[in-house]
């Protein structure tokens, strides 16, 4: 797990969006994501462009209270995954826990949406819910709907229907213009057939690794012909809409910890 807690800006390298892509069905893990390093690695020459770079870390991760790292982007016209409209200004004075799905998604997303669900309860059972918004964006806007979103949530033990958990989504271009450019995190598109050729150049180097995908009836059902390539970070947003942490490989965190943060955060809005 990393964070980053500062707000001078660095590159970022392809090895470093290594651990954060899922593009071979990541399972859950650090360890396995380190195993399959190399393997990605050419997946990657062959595949989509680095993702932007975030700030580089240069305080210590153990502050309780750290550095703003940039605002958070502004957004209007966003839909949710009951087809009400969401803009940016509806989490002001709210701390944001912030992710990066797609419904149809068969490696992280389904570990991190378990995660969000785990740590909604927390946030509840701590009397915070009133202060405290799940936002997650669909790196597949355009090509996935509302209702599938709902679906997704239902699938890993969320509620549509709760106002804590907003899953949005847009037309690909606000989409691309709030996550690539606002949150710096990565996303792309590639058809199955692209993905699959890689996968065949893969195996004639040697360089292939098998890792079973999760289960996702949403994903079973559609049987989409394409692939979303996309960070797993988490990013927790303060009450004044200021970026404070950035950890990657979300489904490596613990809920404590980031219940833990949460809070920081909120006392942090009061001082």
């Amino acid at each position: 797990m990393s964070e980053w807690v500062s707000e001078k800006p660095a590159e970022t390298t392809q090895a470093g969006f290594i651990g954060r892509a899922h593009l071979l069905g990541l399972a859950a893990g650090t360890l396995v994501g380190i195993a399959v390093m190399l393997g990605l690695s050419l997946l990657l020459s062959f595949g989509p462009k680095a993702p932007p770079a975030h700030p580089q870390p240069i305080t210590a991760l153990a502050r309780n209270v750290p550095d703003v790292i940039f605002k958070a982007p502004s957004f209007t016209g966003f839909v949710n995954q009951n087809g009400q409209k969401i803009s940016s200004g509806d989490f002001n004075g709210k701390v944001q826990v912030v992710s990066f799905l797609f419904p149809l998604c068969t490696s992280m997303c389904p570990v991190i949406a378990s995660h969000i669900v785990n740590l909604e309860q927390q946030v509840k059972q701590a009397g915070l819910a009133d202060r405290v918004r799940m936002v997650s964006f669909n790196v597949a806007a355009g090509k996935t709907s509302p209702a599938e979103m709902a679906d997704f949530m239902r699938e890993y033990g969320g509620d549509p229907k709760s106002s804590m958990w907003q899953f949005l989504t847009s037309s690909p271009q606000a989409m691309s213009r709030v996550v690539r450019h606002g949150y710096h995190e990565y996303f792309q598109m590639i058809s199955l057939e692209a993905e699959n050729k890689i996968f065949a150049q893969q195996q004639k180097a040697g360089t292939y690794n098998y890792l079973p995908n999760m289960q996702n009836k949403l994903a079973d059902k559609v049987n989409p012909d394409f692939d979303i390539t996309h960070s797993s970070s988490i990013i927790l947003v303060g009450p004044h809409g200021n970026v404070r942490y950035v950890m990657n490989d979300a489904d490596t965190v613990p809920i404590p910890v980031l219940l833990q943060k949460v809070k920081s955060l909120l006392k942090l809005g009061r001082s």
